[in-house]
């Protein structure tokens, strides 16, 4: 099984025309808005026999974390403008998604699971592209430093990935509610 652990993001009306202008452009991919989410960490292939020991290790590093909102706001890509190969949509958040990535990172590191070599920086993927072109983002100079849209996270999800031609498809294999104790 592919796994990673992830919040999920709804299509937020800021969101819409961006992905519908990435939609637009010739060789970009763009998820579908259903399946909009952030990577908190990629676990890769595993055996489904290690499933009961992430979701604990995910329960245990949300466990005081309360439910949080967070801004999405202006557009960027990976690796830089002059060869841009993911399209994102940065996050505020005061944090808490790199306090949760790290604590996966110590908890799943534990397991065996070898950790990111890259820093967490959260962002929603909006786009992959499939080849670099460079100067595209200037299409997107209107949107620095707007607000897209704001999400309240109530919890964190290990999923599973499918490949499939037409694009991955993610179920939900377990969901660590954050706790409202803190709120």
């Amino acid at each position: 099984m592919r796994l990673f652990f992830a919040v999920d993001v709804p299509a937020v009306p800021g969101l819409l025309p961006v992905l519908d202008r990435l939609e637009a452009m010739q060789g970009a991919k763009v998820p579908s808005s259903d399946s909009l989410h952030i990577t908190l960490k990629f676990i890769g292939e595993a055996d489904a026999a290690i499933i009961p020991s992430l979701s604990q290790s995910m329960d245990l590093s949300v466990s005081d974390i309360a439910p949080f909102t967070m801004t999405l706001r202006s557009i960027g890509c990976f690796p830089d403008d002059s060869r841009p190969r993911v399209v994102w949509a940065g996050v505020e958040d005061g944090g808490i998604l790199k306090k949760i990535s790290d604590r996966l990172e110590e908890e799943t590191s534990a397991l065996g699971i070898e950790a990111e070599k890259r820093g967490f920086r959260p962002h929603l993927t909006l786009a992959r592209l499939r080849q670099p072109f460079p100067g595209m983002m200037k299409n997107f100079d209107d949107l620095s430093g707007v607000e897209l849209g704001t999400v309240n996270v109530a919890d964190v999800k290990l999923k599973s990935s499918l490949l499939t031609p037409s694009g991955p498809r993610h179920s939900v294999i377990h969901t660590s509610r954050l706790n409202e104790v803190n709120k």
